[in-house]
């Protein structure tokens, strides 16, 4: 895998969390959105490479982050759907990581966050596994 040119973007090779499996699994390609600060969570619509994907992930703090359950909108090229952004675990004060599926198996060009006062996306990366040798991430 090869890190794209854009400044903005950065693709890294991620080791599937199932690793130790004895069933093969091709490994995740993860896109890093590079943001220029943190962006409010006030119902913006951020841009991501056209691409088929299985999963967002974000890096979230304020407004007690631990316990998110906020609905977002995937923007595909053809439609938007509506999907969730949820994390869980211990209130510490630091960021937490988040994740919204990617069901449709179609070109998602864009995330519409929640409007939720006093929340901030610090990091967002776009997580694909490619599903067939030769096409590009798994279309």
């Amino acid at each position: 895998m090869t890190a794209t040119t854009r400044s903005d973007l950065e693709t890294v090779p991620m080791t599937p969390l199932n690793a130790q499996t004895t069933t093969p699994v091709p490994p995740a390609e993860v896109t890093a959105i590079r943001l220029a600060a943190p962006v409010p969570c006030d119902g913006r619509l951020l841009a991501v490479p056209a691409g088929h994907y299985d999963w967002i992930r974000l890096l979230v703090a304020g407004d007690d982050p631990a316990e998110l359950d906020e609905e977002v909108w995937l923007h595909y090229r053809e439609g938007a759907d509506p999907e969730w952004l949820r994390t869980t675990g211990p209130a510490d004060g630091a960021p937490r990581t988040a994740r919204v599926a990617v069901p449709r198996r179609s070109e998602l060009v864009g995330l519409r966050l929640p409007d939720r006062p006093g929340l901030t996306v610090h990091a967002l990366d776009v997580v694909g596994t490619p599903r067939a040798a030769g096409l590009p991430n798994g279309a």
